[in-house]
């Protein structure tokens, strides 16, 4: 299901290890048209069939491995990038699952990156 959606296309612009190269497209309004059009698809595909709850639903099934409160969250926020329709219940519980993952304010070097920068930050 995450493979056919090509959830990174959404994150892209923000790899801080992009080449130089890379991050001058990712200015442009090229790259801006691509990536509207991108995001717009995902939208419909999340919203087809409540692919969207169930995408969640299978990340929410595994939350009790490594890092997986974390990884509910980080697809939580990438439906939610598309406009996606989530069940309110959905939000809240993105909501209170955000309050058990630890944060770092600020730069954290990846030896001692605990996942998110502040409250509602990634």
């Amino acid at each position: 299901m995450g493979g056919e959606l090509r959830l990174t296309e959404l994150v892209h612009q923000s790899d801080m290890l992009a080449p130089p190269e890379s991050k001058e497209y990712y200015k442009t309004d090229s790259y801006r048209d691509v990536l509207s059009h991108s995001v717009l698809q995902k939208q419909a595909k999340f919203n087809a069939g409540n692919t969207a709850t169930k995408l969640l639903e299978k990340f929410r099934a595994k939350q009790h491995e490594p890092n997986g409160k974390y990884r509910v969250i980080i697809v939580g926020a990438l439906i939610m990038r598309t406009g996606a329709t989530l069940r309110e219940t959905d939000i809240q519980y993105l909501r209170h699952l955000t309050e058990q993952v630890d944060c770092k304010p600020g730069y954290a070097p990846a030896y001692d990156d605990a996942g998110f920068r502040g409250p509602g930050k990634a």
